[in-house]
């Protein structure tokens, strides 16, 4: 039995700074003004322990996003999306083409099928919501996040799921 090869691999990108502003940066915003208030009141020592174990929260939590960015990638076949996490319990998710029901894209020429931050825009970074049928309104979209050069990745996807 030979190997079918899809049409298209789509692999998230990790970008660490991306992470860190995005995720954490209210936090350490936060802190930091609560910081300067406590500081002068002697109590640096609490501040500083504060600041150690949001330091190493923030690291963890960063290393376990790598790790699921790492191992997932989106796999485009000739008639569905298959959709591999290759941490913890290894899923492999399949959604037929004839089943998605929209993509979300902010470009008119479209119809809506991907969305970015002012941080995503800056990074060059985008998310695609894809829409499926027949699933409870909990489990109805698929989110295809940190992908790359998305205006391109948006371009290819219309043309493999529509056949446009």
């Amino acid at each position: 039995m030979e190997k079918i090869e899809p049409f298209l691999k789509l692999k998230p990108k990790f970008n660490l700074l991306y992470m860190l502003l995005s995720k954490h940066i209210g936090t350490i915003i936060v802190l930091i003004f609560f910081g300067t208030l406590i500081v002068p009141n002697g109590g640096a020592t609490y501040f500083f322990m504060i600041m150690v174990v949001y330091a190493l929260y923030v690291i963890i939590s960063l290393l376990i996003i790598m790790y699921k960015i790492q191992r997932t990638a989106y796999l485009f076949f000739e008639k569905q999306l298959v959709i591999l996490r290759k941490y913890g319990k290894r899923r492999e998710e399949k959604i037929l083409y004839k089943d998605i029901d929209n993509m979300y894209l902010s470009n008119p020429k479209y119809f809506k099928s991907y969305f970015q931050t002012y941080l995503q825009k800056y990074f060059h970074m985008g998310d695609i919501l894809i829409k499926v049928k027949n699933k409870n309104f909990l489990t109805n979209q698929v989110k295809l996040g940190s992908l790359t050069n998305i205006e391109k990745v948006v371009e290819d996807l219309v043309h493999i799921i529509y056949n446009k």
